[in-house]
């Protein structure tokens, strides 16, 4: 396992913005993961488990915390399933489908970040949803000491949402997704969901999608309704290409995020009686 002191947290993730952690832990194996709880326990410090980043913003300030980057790499093909590390970002799945000729999987495969903070968050896109294509979680329990698979069946995925949002002690290890090598499985062209995010999200140093869809509307669509898309706050903005989508375009602050945040869920509740819940993760 690699430790790293005093890590700068702004390299870790699409936003671009945080303070130092007091760890920095970076994990391949299950033994390196064992090992990097004992010393958090060990140093009586918390503990953040890191996926790709893609979806989180972290506090500026120097964080007694020792954060778990997931390093965790790899895919398996077996019969009509995938075993993904947890670790393993959206983009090398990606290419292991095309080069496979595997099906399925295709309103997913432009989703930044890794498959592991994808199934913690319920990611989905185009009418899909990770949970469609879940079989089967290994997890590292905290309380046990031991790697389990989940039941399923009484475990909750909805819009945006999983049990391991309340459920603390299970860390992602690694999913088994349903696929299918028959090309008549294709859901989708991933030609057009990949233009698709060109034309319609913006690029550059942002989460994606800061709130969360309220039901049967946009948020994107309320931001904008409000006056507030383009809207700036020191070194933020929310974006003239998705106002759902705030862009760190000149060193913006933790307290940046924060305002402009506040700011657009007043405004949208003053406005519409909507409010606005973020789909990011915040760490401070």
């Amino acid at each position: 396992m690699i430790i790293k002191e005093n890590f700068e947290l702004k390299d870790l993730c699409t936003f671009s913005i945080g303070g130092r952690a007091k760890f920095l832990c970076l994990i391949k194996t299950k033994t390196d993961l064992k090992e990097a709880i004992s010393k958090a326990r060990s140093e009586n410090i918390k503990v953040h488990i890191h996926g790709g980043g893609s979806n989180t913003l972290y506090s500026d300030k120097d964080l007694d915390l020792l954060v778990i980057k997931m390093n965790n790499i790899g895919v398996n093909h077996n019969n009509d399933h995938l075993e993904v590390l947890s670790g393993t970002p959206w983009s090398y799945l990606l290419n292991y489908c095309l080069k496979n000729k595997l099906y399925g999987l295709e309103p997913l495969m432009g989703i930044p970040g890794s498959i592991g903070g994808a199934v913690y968050g319920n990611a989905g896109a185009h009418g899909m949803e990770i949970k469609d294509a879940i079989v089967e979680i290994e997890c590292f329990d905290l309380e046990s000491n031991e790697f389990i698979n989940i039941d399923l069946e009484n475990f909750d995925f909805k819009y945006r949402y999983s049990d391991f949002k309340k459920k603390k002690n299970l860390i992602i290890w690694s999913i088994k997704l349903a696929c299918s090598s028959d090309s008549n499985s294709k859901n989708g062209s991933l030609e057009e969901y990949k233009n698709f995010r060109l034309e319609k999200q913006p690029q550059g140093k942002t989460t994606g999608s800061f709130f969360r869809n309220p039901e049967n509307d946009s948020a994107g669509r309320l931001i904008e309704a409000a006056g507030l898309k383009g809207y700036v706050i020191g070194g933020i903005k929310s974006s003239e290409k998705h106002a759902n989508f705030f862009i760190n375009f000149n060193n913006a602050t933790f307290k940046d995020v924060i305002d402009l945040k506040n700011l657009i869920q007043k405004r949208v509740f003053d406005e519409f009686g909507v409010n606005l819940i973020p789909e990011i993760i915040t760490v401070e």
